[in-house]
């Protein structure tokens, strides 16, 4: 009898043991849980502000580097010097392909060679002058637009009885809405343009005559000789105008040459513009 009640009180004693294992394990096992999840807490809203503070930085970055772009004075003389004052870049993109790398300004240089609609002026003097005034043009090319900053010469327009008589300032800007297209001048393109401004060459293969469209302007020209077969595959930029009552709506092309020279190839000539920036 004895002997049971001793087993009896040892098998208490056991489960109590055992009760007091388990409660020290399942607390155990809760405070673990419990750090854990603010271990996960503390990791998470590090991420949060680590993500927080490089999207802050990615918008400061941003602002940065797309600055608003200042509003140009409606005054043409103050918006052409500071144009003409800007300073030149001479590196440009080796390939243009895009109509983007064609965007930036451009001054005309000279005059190359006469087209199908070139009106020639027989005053030497008048004709040197409207050069020299025409030297002074500078060209933005914009997406889809066309700004030219244009020197007036007043004092010929007063002779001329022209519409400048009365114009405030000293320079004029002329905007062209136009679709620009980036392409490659191949032999179709080639054959297009001989359509309008006629054939480069003739049927035995000798140079065409342009020097007939001069009307005695020759000399105001730089290169009679200047055929376009000469930078087949070389990059160009179309001037599309789907508003132009003439059947051919690309109403001007630019060809680019090199170091930053195009050429602009339109029904009247072929006149040469170095790219400024």
């Amino acid at each position: 009898m004895r002997r049971k009640r001793k087993e009896e009180n040892r098998n208490d004693l056991g489960r109590g043991i055992i009760c007091v294992l388990l409660v020290l394990l399942v607390s155990a096992c809760g405070s673990r849980a419990h750090n854990t999840t603010a271990e996960g807490s503390v990791l998470e809203d590090t991420a949060v502000s680590a993500e927080e503070e490089e999207s802050s930085g990615q918008t400061e970055e941003t602002a940065f580097s797309k600055p608003e772009k200042p509003e140009e004075p409606a005054d043409p003389d103050t918006r052409y010097e500071s144009k003409a004052m800007e300073p030149t870049v001479s590196e440009f993109t080796e390939i243009w392909e895009e109509e983007s790398d064609w965007y930036g300004d451009y001054q005309f240089v000279e005059y190359i060679r006469p087209n199908t609609w070139y009106t020639p002026d027989f005053d030497d003097g008048a004709m040197e002058r409207k050069i020299s005034f025409r030297k002074k043009t500078i060209m933005t090319l914009e997406p889809d637009l066309e700004r030219t900053y244009m020197a007036l010469d007043k004092e010929t327009r007063v002779e001329d009885g022209g519409g400048w008589v009365d114009w405030n300032y000293d320079h004029h800007i002329r905007e062209s809405h136009v679709k620009l297209i980036a392409s490659v001048l191949d032999e179709e393109r080639i054959r297009h343009m001989e359509e309008r401004w006629g054939k480069e060459y003739e049927w035995d293969g000798s140079l065409a005559d342009f020097s007939y469209r001069a009307m005695g302007n020759e000399r105001y020209f730089a290169d009679m000789d200047f055929r376009v077969h000469d930078y087949e595959g070389s990059p160009l930029l179309i001037f599309y105008n789907a508003q132009r009552t003439s059947a051919y709506k690309e109403e001007t092309y630019l060809l680019e040459a090199e170091n930053g020279t195009v050429y602009m190839l339109d029904d009247v000539m072929v006149s040469k513009w170095q790219r400024l920036r």
